[in-house]
């Protein structure tokens, strides 16, 4: 097996010599969809806080192997009408969950997904780390490819998501790894793997024929992804007409480009109507336009201003001093289930913790 999965018995062994000054979290995927419809957690007042607790408890768990490196938890804010008005169909029918920008004050925020957002951002920020939850017409993918982007040209960061989307920020820069949650076919077994090598990111999505992420976007873009929606480019009828020029290619060790792609697809469909060949290209541009993370054209010029700010703050601006004190009110005012012995605990545990 190429990959490492990750266990709470080789946590320490596994990162011991990893070093990342930025973990990046989508953490909608990993810790509040999955946990939005349990009352394993309720507040003194009988909301639901399974959420906040279950990314509290994910969050301790890493602080405790990376004390100096930097959380950045990121929200998804829905879908960017760029996408929608180039593809109608993207995600429709699927119930997606995002922040609704209205509610700004914990205690005037009466939905459970808000409430736990925003009590999240209140004590991330309590830690000294960063929650981006205000972008509100973007998905965490795009968020996350923003500034794993920019912060991945000078720094070791590492990705952590539910979402194969992200598997795109592998070794961007040179200076990625993932950590990607798997949850089995009956939604009981969660593994997670470990990614610092291309061959596990193959393994993960199931096909040996790729050289590069970039291949792996072209490949995407090519079958397209039912779940969300985005078909296969015009004139691409089944799977194996895509996965023949892959394996061509690298066994031949030929570079996949994107006139390449276009060029043998010309051949391919040269005995058919021009107009097919016309159609493909511009279903295939448009698939690597919303199947691309790093595609900022995506992300409109005030989000863009939002999300500069957040990482020049992230870079240079935040204050990293923990007030353990305002930690505690935070958990009384609020009534969060969490006693002061639970906190003491858990300071204890974070003795690495700055």
């Amino acid at each position: 097996m190429n990959c490492k999965i990750i266990t709470s018995l080789n946590y320490k062994k596994l990162f011991k010599e990893k070093k990342y000054q930025y973990i990046i979290f989508d953490i909608n995927s990993l810790t509040i969809v999955p946990f939005l419809n349990s009352n394993k957690y309720e507040s003194h007042d009988h909301i639901n806080i399974t959420p906040l607790i279950e990314t509290f408890k994910l969050f301790i768990t890493y602080k405790k192997y990376f004390p100096d490196s930097h959380f950045i938890f990121v929200f998804d804010g829905g879908i960017s009408p760029i996408i929608t008005n180039v593809c109608p169909k993207y995600k429709t029918g699927r119930n997606s969950r995002r922040f609704r920008g209205e509610a700004r004050s914990i205690n005037i925020s009466k939905n459970v997904y808000n409430y736990n957002i925003l009590l999240l951002n209140k004590l991330f920020g309590l830690f000294g780390e960063t929650a981006i939850f205000d972008i509100v017409r973007n998905e965490a993918d795009f968020i996350i490819g923003y500034l794993v982007n920019e912060l991945s040209k000078n720094d070791r960061c590492l990705v952590i998501s539910h979402d194969k989307d992200l598997l795109l920020t592998y070794n961007k820069n040179n200076n990625v790894d993932v950590i990607y949650k798997q949850i089995g076919k009956k939604n009981t077994k969660v593994t997670y793997y470990f990614i610092d090598n291309f061959d596990c990111l193959l393994e993960i999505i199931g096909f040996n024929y790729l050289k590069n992420t970039n291949e792996f976007l072209f490949y995407k873009a090519l079958l397209g992804d039912q779940s969300d929606k985005i078909p296969k480019p015009f004139g691409i009828k089944s799977k194996k007409i895509v996965t023949n020029m892959f394996e061509k290619t690298f066994i031949e060790n030929i570079n996949i480009t994107y006139d390449y792609i276009i060029e043998y697809f010309k051949i391919k469909f040269k005995k058919l109507n021009p107009q097919v060949i016309d159609n493909f290209i511009k279903d295939f541009r448009r698939n690597l336009l919303i199947m691309n993370i790093f595609s900022d054209n995506i992300i409109n010029d005030n989000d863009k201003i939002k999300l500069n700010s957040y990482i020049n703050d992230i870079k240079y601006g935040l204050n990293s001093t923990i007030s353990i004190n305002s930690i505690y009110d935070f958990f009384e005012e609020y009534g969060l289930y969490l006693t002061k012995k639970d906190l003491d605990n858990t300071f204890n545990y974070l003795k690495g913790l700055k």
